[in-house]
């Protein structure tokens, strides 16, 4: 049932109706209230769309994470919610929480990273960034993400776009994602989107 959701919403995302996929992820967790992921799919589907809704999905996933992984993992995508909905101090506290748990989980360092940025505390997050590059192997997105974060255009560009032949969701999650806020207008970064 989590596969078939999840594959029926990711369709819907790709084709970059937000909307269905939001419907969706509604529909799965008043099918499934007590299940985990039901609550994280609709935190993921409300992220760009509604981040408030998002934020108290993953509020509702906390109340079923019952272990520290699975905190981890939810506290980091509620990070996200909150930079987007401009609530820098708690993604942050969020972020750092979550790297407390896995000290190796770069996605919460990019997101502290950001948080830091935003605040003005360039420096320190340009310094946890750069200490986490060389553990994000396996995913061009992320590095993307981090590049974007230390102001990297050409290596940002190169990372989002191996990303985006690697599977096309990469383009629409890159629209709306944080990470690459500061490259909304760039006329080469729309252009990649655009492709």
């Amino acid at each position: 049932m989590i596969l078939v959701s999840s594959r029926l919403i990711n369709t819907h995302w790709l084709l970059g109706d937000l909307e269905k996929a939001a419907e969706t992820s509604e529909r799965f967790v008043k099918q499934n209230p007590d299940n985990l992921y039901a609550h994280i799919l609709k935190g993921h589907t409300l992220s760009y769309l509604d981040p408030e809704g998002a934020i108290a999905a993953y509020g509702k996933a906390l109340e079923h994470a019952t272990t520290k992984t699975e905190r981890g993992d939810v506290l980091v995508s509620r990070s996200n919610a909150l930079l987007i909905a401009g609530k820098i101090e708690k993604a942050l506290a969020d972020a750092e929480e979550a790297s407390q748990i896995d000290s190796k989980d770069y996605v919460a360092a990019i997101n502290m990273s950001i948080a830091l940025k935003r605040m003005g505390r360039k420096e320190d997050a340009y310094r946890i960034v750069k200490e986490t590059l060389p553990i994000i192997k396996d995913s061009p997105y992320n590095r993307a993400c981090a590049y974007a974060v230390l102001e990297e255009k050409e290596k940002m560009l190169e990372e989002l776009e191996a990303a985006i032949k690697s599977d096309k969701i990469y383009k629409v999650n890159a629209k709306y994602d944080p990470d690459f806020a500061d490259f909304r207008e760039d006329p080469d970064f729309c252009k990649l989107l655009s492709k």
